[in-house]
C-alpha cells in the first residue's frame, strides 16, 4: 500500500485503512523507516495527549504525568507497536486521545474532523462516540446528546462508506490473493467473505474454542498494576466509571469481530488510565500520602516494562505482584506513621465534585 498507493490493495479490512501507508510514503525516508517514524511520533503525541486528558479531568500535574508514565508502560500499547511498527494502532491512538481531549473541551466541529480523518487509520476509533455520550449526557437516556453525537459522526460515516465503495474487497479472489506472499494469502483464506455475519460467526467460534485464553489475555492487556488501580478507581469513583461504561463495553465488543485480544482491549486506555489515576489518588488519600507516590510507582512500572524481554509485552506477573505488594505496604506504613490532622484538606472544584 505504501509503495504502490493505498487504492491498489484490495484485502479487507486492511485495504480500508490507507492513512498510515500514505504517511509512510509521504515521509522523505524509505518505506520501512517511514512506518517506524510515523509509529514513534504517534506514540509520543499520544503520551502528550494523555497528559492533557488527565489535566482535563482535573488531576494535578504530578498525577497527570503519572498517567503518561502508566501509558508508556503499557506493553501492548507502546512496546508492541514499536516492535510491529507496520500496524496502524499507534496512529489510531493519536486520533482517539485527541478525540477525548476535544470531547472534554466541547469542540464538536474539530471532533467531527478528527474522527473523519482518524477512521482512515483504523475504523475502531469511531467507538469514542460512546465516550462522547457518556461524558456529555445528564441522564441514562439523553436524546439531545445522542443527536449531537450522531451529527458529529456524519463525516466519519461518509468517509467509511467512501472507502468501502472506492476500494472493493477481493478476499474471495484466490487468483488475486496468490499475487501476495503466503502470510497474507493464508490469513485471508480462512475468511473469504469480510461481511458482518461471516466475521461474527468465525470469530465467536474461535473465541468459544479458546474461552479461557481469551479471558486471560483480555484481563492482562493493561497489566496487574494499571488494571488493579483502575478497579480501585471504578469502585471509589462509581459515577465516573459509569460514564466510561458505554465506551468500555464497545471496546470489549470488538472481541466478537477480530483476534489479537490485547491489541483490541488496549484501545480503552484513555478510560482505563483515568480510572487508574483516580484509584491511585484514592489510595494516596487513604494513606495520607502525597500523590508523588503514584508517580514513583508508575516509573517503577515503566522500568519493569523496559527491562522485560524483547517479545514480552507486559512485565512478568511475579514482578508486577512484587511491585504492587511493595507499593501497598509502603502506603500502609505511611498511613500508620501520620496522624489524620497532618493532611491538609483542599476544597474540591465543581468539576471534581461532579466526577469524583
Amino acid at each position: 500500500m505504501a509503495e504502490n498507493g493505498p487504492s491498489t490493495f484490495h484485502v479487507a479490512p486492511w485495504g480500508w485503512r490507507p492513512l498510515v501507508p500514505w504517511l509512510a510514503r509521504a515521509l522523505p525516508t524509505s518505506v520501512t523507516a517511514g512506518f517506524q517514524v510515523a509509529t514513534t511520533l504517534c506514540l509520543v503525541a499520544t503520551a502528550f495527549l494523555t497528559y492533557l486528558i488527565g489535566r482535563g479531568f482535573e488531576f494535578r500535574r504530578p498525577e497527570a504525568l503519572a498517567g503518561v508514565v502508566l501509558f508508556l508502560g503499557l506493553g501492548y500499547a507502546v512496546k508492541f507497536n514499536l516492535y510491529d511498527f507496520w500496524l496502524p494502532d499507534a496512529t489510531a491512538f493519536v486520533f482517539l486521545a485527541l478525540a477525548v481531549v476535544l470531547i472534554q473541551r466541547r469542540a464538536d466541529v474539530p471532533l467531527a474532523l478528527c474522527l473523519a480523518v482518524g477512521v482512515m487509520a483504523k475504523e475502531s476509533i469511531f467507538l469514542v462516540l460512546a465516550l462522547y455520550y457518556g461524558l456529555r449526557s445528564s441522564r441514562v437516556f439523553d436524546v439531545q446528546v445522542a443527536k449531537r453525537a450522531a451529527l458529529v459522526a456524519v463525516p466519519a460515516v461518509a468517509v467509511l462508506v467512501a472507502l468501502r465503495l472506492g476500494i472493493d474487497a477481493r478476499n474471495g479472489d484466490a487468483f488475486y490473493l496468490r499475487s501476495f506472499p503466503d502470510a497474507i494469502w493464508l490469513n485471508v483464506k480462512r475468511l473469504p467473505s469480510y461481511t458482518f455475519w461471516p466475521v461474527l460467526s468465525e470469530t465467536v467460534s474461535a473465541r468459544a474454542a479458546a474461552l479461557v485464553p481469551t479471558v486471560s489475555r483480555a484481563l492482562s492487556a493493561f497489566g496487574l498494576l494499571v488494571g488493579g488501580l483502575a478497579v480501585v478507581g471504578a469502585a471509589t469513583k462509581r459515577q465516573l466509571a459509569l460514564r466510561f461504561t458505554p465506551f468500555l463495553m464497545l471496546v470489549f465488543a470488538q472481541l466478537l469481530f477480530a483476534g489479537d485480544t490485547q491489541r483490541l482491549v488496549v484501545l480503552a486506555f484513555p478510560a482505563v488510565i483515568v480510572l487508574a489515576l483516580a484509584g491511585g489518588v484514592s489510595l494516596c488519600r487513604w494513606a495520607r500520602a502525597s500523590t508523588v507516590w503514584l508517580l514513583l510507582v508508575a516509573l517503577a512500572f515503566l522500568a519493569l516494562s523496559i527491562a522485560s524481554g524483547d517479545h514480552e509485552w507486559q512485565p512478568q506477573p511475579v514482578w508486577q505482584v512484587a511491585l504492587v505488594a511493595f507499593a501497598l505496604a509502603a502506603l500502609g506504613m505511611r498511613r500508620h506513621a501520620r496522624r489524620p490532622t497532618e493532611l491538609p484538606r483542599q476544597p474540591d472544584s465543581p468539576v471534581s465534585q461532579f466526577l469524583f
